[in-house]
């Protein structure tokens, strides 16, 4: 969607409309500075909250091409504001969803891609649609402003649990399993341009996310990385970064020592940004370096490679200096307890 439309990760923006009468949930995808539908994510559920049709996610004037279904296969690897450089996510998210019996398609390019176990592997059947389908459909949206409808001879739509049968990859004939809302919404969680955290920061190398809820939490271009940070320790706060690659296993960034360079990259940033006099963020900073350096994730600093500039050490030490008083009013005295050496302030 980003590259359809040639809007950079910074402008894109969803909008959710939740209708209780209809039982419809509907996410909607702009650019910041227009109400020009570009996608959209829909689900609509009966009275027991089963999803009725299938989820549909579509985005708007893109095309699948044919090599998209070879393994490694991807457009997105030397894309620096995409996210998929193993060219295997398409691939593997119809084998989870069809081994869990799940029915899964794509529509583009006027063919339905249905995703099949065929011998026990998983295959793509490609179906053309027909002819008096696609001109029905080009005359009803004829005029019309796009809306939660796709056009399969122009967009992408990929729907998940459409009812109807399945085969197992064991061959065995059964019913098809359909997507429950509660189910729908766990997988919302993983990214952060539906429902975004009411705390966070942006900055040019990423994102601050102050919100309780996502301590902890990590993300690479909006997405989640389920296994977190990498330094095995505790984080304070949650991030998400703009840019990085992701290990084989897509569960973390590909190094460490990338990882905490981002991390203070992003807090010097945010402090930069922050114009007021007493700063909050210079002092949430300042105490998390004081108290937990190298000992949680968001304070492992390299003294080898310093990752503060001199302008936010400056800041920081500035702020060391107010802080800490005796009962005379004289600032602490720090040192370092690893080298063996005073610190001073010149």
């Amino acid at each position: 969607m980003l590259r359809s439309f040639k809007i950079s990760p910074g402008d894109f923006r969803t909008e959710t409309v939740e209708d209780q009468k209809k039982r419809l949930i509907l996410i909607k995808a702009f650019a910041a500075n227009d109400n020009i539908l570009r996608g959209f994510i829909r689900f609509q559920y009966d009275k027991d909250g089963y999803c009725v049709g299938g989820l549909k996610i579509a985005n708007f004037k893109a095309t699948l091409s044919f090599r998209s279904l070879g393994t490694g296969a991807t457009s997105k690897a030397t894309d620096a504001q995409q996210t998929g450089q193993h060219g295997e996510g398409m691939k593997l998210s119809a084998l989870v969803f069809r081994r869990n019996n799940y029915n899964f398609r794509i529509e583009s390019g006027a063919f339905k891609w249905n995703f099949i176990f065929k011998k026990g592997e998983l295959a793509c059947s490609l179906r053309r649609i027909k002819d008096t389908t696609l001109e029905k459909l080009k005359q009803k949206e004829q005029g019309k402003p796009r809306s939660d409808v796709a056009h399969p001879w122009e967009d992408v739509c990929v729907v998940i649990g459409a009812p109807g049968n399945c085969r197992t990859a064991y061959g065995t004939k059964v019913k098809a399993k359909r997507l429950h809302i509660d189910e729908f919404r766990e997988m919302l969680k993983v990214t952060l341009d539906v429902n975004p955290p009411k705390k966070m920061i942006h900055t040019p190398h990423g994102d601050l996310i102050r919100d309780p809820t996502y301590q902890g939490k990590m993300f690479l271009r909006g997405l989640l990385l389920p296994s977190g940070g990498m330094s095995g320790k505790r984080y304070m706060y949650g991030y998400n970064f703009v840019d990085g690659t992701t290990t084989r296993d897509r569960d973390t960034l590909a190094g460490s020592g990338e990882e905490s360079e981002r991390i203070a990259k992003i807090w010097a940033s945010a402090i930069e940004a922050d114009s007021s006099d007493d700063s909050d963020l210079l002092t949430e900073y300042t105490n998390l370096l004081l108290n937990s350096l190298n000992k949680k994730g968001d304070a492992i600093l390299s003294s080898e490679e310093n990752c503060l500039t001199e302008n936010i050490a400056t800041k920081i030490w500035a702020k060391m200096r107010t802080m800490n008083h005796n009962q005379q009013g004289r600032p602490a005295f720090y040192y370092s307890a690893i080298e063996g050496k005073d610190v001073s302030s010149s």
